[in-house]
């Protein structure tokens, strides 16, 4: 299956690994760029007739979401169906007591005053904002509504409008193993003068949540991901993992990134011990990040950081030293028992050690043939 995607992926590209080589280099300007180009979108989008505004993390861009819907009075809010989402929990906007909206996911053909919607790009030189895939349903919430706010997170912007489409061309030829997506929107700003169609006002929330951080650590090479979900598509262990869950589920990337996220957010983070990531292949990502890598050092520096990772150690030098000798592995079972039941402590199935040992009834046995010999 990781050969089919780069192989639909040559059909689409003259040179893919150029490409792949060309889209991870652009990452790397702009995460190096990226105050200045902030600086370009919100000049460019104001010019547009956007308003701009800031989110420390998913908390702050709530409260700002919490603030517009009290100044519009609205009583319809729709959330669009974008896994983007997810990470800033828009649903909590609606447990406030000051708001007694029906905040719930946009209906075909359902008039609603308040959408919200999540960015896969913005474009920095000419103040756009692009929504495609999974996000399509944000084109529906937005058109006719007082107002609609995009979230997204800062890393998504682009230095050009051709950058944009270079970036679009990657993800589907990657992700879905087409040409085209089926739906690739581009807002250019709220509804003006004779338009008949968009929203009266457009906020963008441009949210942090730690990615500046994250941006100066060592780490920083997962940011490069532009959510094409190539490393969920093609891994069958990821999608076997996740064959009792309603989608959307994490992708193995968004779920490394929250991880580091997290670090720097003084959250905990969920354990990243038992995600599939040994058939992931760093051809099959369009920007070539190594998740395969990126996730056995997480799970090494998650490991020698813990209580239980201190304790495996301890228990596998104790094993060493306890099974290196005979005469300490004909140790008492209880005794024995006791050790299992100490180190392997939380384990469902421990092993139950009985007597006699291996070692005993293997002389038994001998002393018995060599008996039969005898007589």
């Amino acid at each position: 299956m990781i050969g089919s995607k780069v192989y639909t992926a040559s059909k689409h590209f003259i040179n893919v690994e150029r490409a792949q080589r060309k889209a991870k280099q652009l990452r790397w300007e702009v995460l190096n760029n990226l105050h200045s180009l902030i600086l370009q979108f919100e000049r460019s989008f104001a010019e547009r007739g956007g308003k701009i505004l800031f989110a420390a993390d998913g908390n702050e861009a709530r409260q700002q979401i919490r603030k517009i819907l009290l100044e519009k009075r609205a009583r319809n809010v729709s959330v669009s169906r974008s896994p983007h989402l997810e990470e800033f929990d828009i649903q909590m906007i609606g447990k406030h007591p000051e708001l007694k909206h029906n905040i719930s996911f946009c209906q075909p053909g359902y008039e609603v005053e308040i959408g919200i919607s999540a960015a896969d790009f913005l474009v920095a030189e000419q103040g756009l904002v692009a929504i495609s895939q999974e996000a399509s349903n944000a084109v529906q919430i937005s058109m006719g509504t007082k107002a609609n706010v995009v979230l997204a997170p800062i890393d998504k912007l682009l230095p050009t409008v051709d950058d944009l489409f270079d970036f679009w061309a990657l993800m589907s030829s990657f992700g879905e193993g087409k040409r085209e997506q089926n739906h690739q929107t581009i807002l250019s700003g709220p509804r003006r003068g004779k338009d008949s169609e968009g929203p009266s006002e457009l906020y963008v929330i441009l949210v942090d949540n730690g990615r500046a951080d994250l941006i100066k650590s060592a780490d920083w090479e997962i940011m490069y991901c532009i959510n094409c979900q190539a490393c969920r598509k093609t891994s069958l262990l990821h999608q076997n993992r996740h064959s009792n869950v309603e989608l959307p589920y994490k992708t193995p990337v968004e779920q490394l990134l929250e991880t580091k996220l997290a670090k720097f957010n003084g959250r905990q983070s969920k354990s990243l011990k038992g995600y599939p990531s040994s058939d992931i292949d760093p051809k099959i990502c369009p920007v070539q990040i190594n998740l395969r890598e990126l996730f056995e050092d997480e799970r090494r520096i998650e490991h020698l950081n813990t209580k239980q990772g201190f304790k495996e150690r301890w228990m596998w030098k104790s094993w060493h030293w306890f099974a290196s000798k005979r005469s300490r592995m004909n140790t008492s079972p209880m005794i024995k028992n006791m050790l299992s039941d100490f180190f392997l402590d939380g384990i469902d199935q421990k092993p139950s050690h009985q007597s006699p040992t291996f070692s005993q009834m293997w002389r038994e046995k001998l002393w018995e043939e060599q008996e039969y010999a005898e007589d």
